[in-house]
């Protein structure tokens, strides 16, 4: 196994780019090491900006929280691979097919997408590709337990957010959401995303990391 870690997080700062209606990111100083001996600042931001996971919670009533997500779906042997958009779409007949000839398969898909390249753009959180309803039946069918990709969210076709994200937490699949750099990770890698461990939230920022294989 290759030793060196590929850093797949987003770096988060004040004011970074977020989900349209979200709030924004602030980081508010409330002592510096100058004034006070020492530095504390105050961080808020909605979860689910910049690289993390979607908890059961997020859209299903009496879903999981994070801190009920089960430490192995986040941490562990994973695939990578790599899929074109057809029109928009995520084929879940080409997700199949590439799956399907790896050698050796893990319960953690990463998809990469080429998405990452939209960053700073305006499309890049409006005009994300997304998938065919079958790819939750593709996904339970291979016990997948993760499914992280370089997108911003998940969706059915070209605007359906609510429908992708509730088929895929009521299998209790973690979804991980707005990964970088995919393309240095191998076809199989060690993942690890872990979310921080709060009661009833729906979502984490993760530090997510992969090391190939």
């Amino acid at each position: 196994m290759d030793d060196k870690w590929i850093d797949l997080t987003r770096t988060v700062t004040a004011k970074m780019p977020v989900y349209p209606g979200d709030p924004d990111v602030e980081i508010t100083p409330l002592h510096t090491a100058e004034a006070d001996g020492f530095n504390l600042s105050l961080f808020s931001a909605a979860m689910h900006a910049g690289t993390h996971l979607d908890a059961p919670l997020h859209f299903l009533k009496n879903g999981d929280d994070v801190a009920q997500i089960p430490i192995e779906k986040t941490i562990g042997m994973a695939n990578c691979i790599r899929i074109i958009p057809e029109n928009g779409i995520l084929k879940t007949e080409a997700i199949r097919n590439v799956y399907d000839a790896l050698v050796e398969k893990h319960s953690r898909l990463l998809l990469e997408t080429g998405w990452e390249a939209k960053s700073g753009t305006r499309e890049y959180f409006t005009d994300f590709p997304g998938f065919e309803p079958d790819i939750v039946r593709f996904l339970d069918e291979n016990h997948i337990v993760l499914l992280g990709t370089d997108l911003p969210s998940v969706k059915f076709g070209t605007n359906d957010q609510l429908r992708a994200h509730t088929a895929l937490l009521a299998k209790k699949i973690v979804i991980v959401e707005n990964l970088v750099c995919l393309s240095a990770v191998s076809a199989v890698c060690f993942l690890s995303c872990l979310p921080l461990k709060i009661a009833g939230m729906d979502g984490s920022m993760v530090r997510a990391v992969a090391r190939n294989q």
